[in-house]
């Protein structure tokens, strides 16, 4: 069965990555602020926070599944021109 790097990419994104310490701190961080940010607005522009998180978040996300795209098809590149010499 042929798979797609997108279809893989959707399997291993299903898994929740482990995160490293510095990594949890800085999403309890993250939210700790967002937090804090959207009570001390109005509910227009909370609104409008929370659209910003949405469009950065997509953005990193297929940000994300690019560069997983963009290695793997360098490694297998790699790969094959080694197996070559």
């Amino acid at each position: 069965m042929k798979y797609s790097l997108e279809y893989i990419w959707e399997c291993l994104n299903i898994i929740e990555p482990n995160a490293t310490e510095e990594e949890r701190k800085s999403i309890i961080a993250l939210e700790k602020n967002y937090e804090a940010l959207t009570k001390a607005v109005s509910i227009e522009q909370a609104e409008l926070l929370q659209k910003l998180q949405d469009a950065t978040s997509n953005v990193i996300d297929t940000e994300r599944k690019e560069a997983f795209i963009k290695g793997i098809k360098f490694a297998t590149q790699f790969l094959f021109e080694a197996s070559k010499e």
